[in-house]
């Protein structure tokens, strides 16, 4: 990593989101009614087809040679950062029936899978803008917050970046993403990018007669 004067910005930075957002409390201890809800909603044929589709999202993640399990203890720590500085203020929120509690989203696409998580049955529990990543960006000093933590039935552990279509090539040659990549492969988690309904991975298949190019 270079040193130089940008490196000290980081504690400021990471300094200024503890201080101003702090995290708000997890609800794992989720209402007996809600989750007779979660299990009407599982019944349901839409709800389904819903699990295939996050099924075949998650296929297409990039993971790591080693993928660790993760449990209920070691993801107590996680939770939603709000107004940093690489997002845009939220446009809506909705009652998730499986947290418990409300849920923030600054874009469609990420509404858009955020509701499919909603869902998935095998989907244990996720969070929203969950952590801080630093990275270097042309020899300045950055932070980016993931767009969602999922912790699946199998206990492995997804990041999840929500972008439109026409972003995704920018998105995967940037040091962002090089970022994020390295830090959740030394943690043992997937990464996937999406733009709620599509991978980068379905889209480059979909593009490639057109010569556009995305890498994995």
């Amino acid at each position: 990593m270079p040193q130089n004067k940008n490196h000290e910005k980081f504690p400021r930075l990471l300094g200024t989101i503890k201080k101003r957002f702090p995290p708000i409390n997890h609800a794992f201890d989720v209402p007996v009614n809600c989750k007779l809800r979660l299990a009407k909603l599982y019944a349901r044929p839409a709800t389904r087809a819903t699990q295939a589709s996050v099924q075949r999202l998650f296929n297409d993640a990039c993971w790591p040679a080693r993928i660790s399990q993760w449990t209920v203890s070691s993801i107590s720590d996680y939770a939603p950062i709000y107004s940093v500085p690489d997002k845009r203020d939220f446009i809506g929120q909705y009652f998730s029936v499986k947290l418990g509690r409300s849920v923030r989203y600054e874009s469609i696409e990420k509404r858009r899978f955020l509701k499919k998580l909603e869902l998935a049955h095998s989907v244990v529990w996720y969070v929203e803008n969950p952590f801080v990543v630093p990275y270097y960006d042309q020899l300045c000093a950055r932070i980016h917050v993931p767009d969602v933590l999922v912790w699946m039935r199998d206990k492995r552990m997804v990041v999840c970046r929500t972008e439109p279509a026409y972003f995704m090539k920018d998105e995967l040659q940037g040091a962002r993403w090089q970022a994020l990549r390295t830090h959740c492969h030394q943690l043992g988690w997937g990464l996937l990018l999406t733009d709620g309904e599509y991978s980068h991975v379905e889209h480059a298949r979909r593009d490639s007669a057109q010569g556009t190019c995305f890498t994995r």
